[in-house]
């Protein structure tokens, strides 16, 4: 990269992008948050998390950042809730009806307050480390009461690909369907998206495309990717996030979002 763009907005996918392998943010980066916020740009944390998962992570630089949860589908920032777009009790139930009949398939419904399961079979909490300190085991989850719910996850142990995202292929249209990772499949409302997402905090902050870069390493990234000029695929990226990124960093073990946004600025 020959330019250095003028910023205004810097977004970054957790799990498997910002994150390492060991869900820890790199070494450094909180000093990159420090230089961004003094030249004004913003930075949005963009992932299939859980809310308040992903707050932890930043501690007191919690409030300085928009959060763009659950895959787009709920936005805050400072505690002020920017977009929520939620699931129906009654859209729940028809994906609970297709789930609860897919071999290896286990269930995460993750809402406002908790994500909650049914099943505490080991080796499926042993993928939840994302949802860590906010899994509520229920017997049911279709009776949850008195919480807001934005995703509908399956965490497939055998591959979301061709095991779990055929049995929801005919519900395409009435929702956003993304397999998120090696075991994961995501449903969320049909409008909700990362790169929608991107495209209201642009609005927001008056920014441009050219004055926004983005990270990302799996499939529900690829909107998120799209929506700015300055897009990386990271080194451990899916081949599809690799073919439509216009620029390449390391890895997520390797630094790989510091090590461009050092450059970027």
């Amino acid at each position: 990269m020959t330019e250095k763009p003028k910023l205004k907005l810097v977004a970054s996918d957790m799990d498997g992008t910002l994150l390492n392998s060991n869900a820890a943010l790199p070494s450094g980066f909180f000093g990159l948050l420090d230089e961004m916020k003094r030249r004004g740009i913003a930075f949005a944390a963009a992932s299939g998390r859980q809310i308040h998962n992903m707050k932890t992570k930043f501690g007191a630089y919690a409030n300085d950042i928009y959060f763009v949860a659950e895959n787009g589908a709920y936005i805050t920032k400072a505690g002020k809730e920017l977009l929520e777009l939620s699931l129906k009790r009654e859209e729940i139930s028809t994906l609970l009806k297709i789930a609860r009949e897919i071999k290896d398939a286990y269930i995460v419904l993750s809402g406002k307050k908790f994500a909650y399961i049914e099943n505490p079979d080991p080796v499926f909490l042993a993928k939840l480390t994302s949802y860590s300190g906010y899994i509520k085991p229920v017997k049911d989850i279709s009776e949850i009461e008195n919480d807001t719910f934005f995703k509908f996850t399956i965490c497939d142990l055998s591959n979301p690909s061709t095991n779990s995202m055929p049995k929801f292929s005919r519900l395409k249209n009435e929702f956003q369907i993304k397999v998120s990772g090696t075991k994961w499949l995501d449903i969320t409302h049909k409008n909700a998206d990362k790169g929608k997402a991107i495209r209201m905090l642009q609005k927001l902050l008056n920014a441009s495309p050219d004055e926004c870069a983005a990270f990302g390493d799996y499939l529900n990234d690829i909107e998120m990717l799209k929506s700015v000029k300055y897009s990386f695929a990271m080194e451990n990226a899916h081949p599809d996030i690799k073919k439509i990124a216009k620029f390449k960093t390391y890895s997520n073990n390797d630094d790989g979002v510091p090590r461009a946004l050092s450059l970027l600025l």
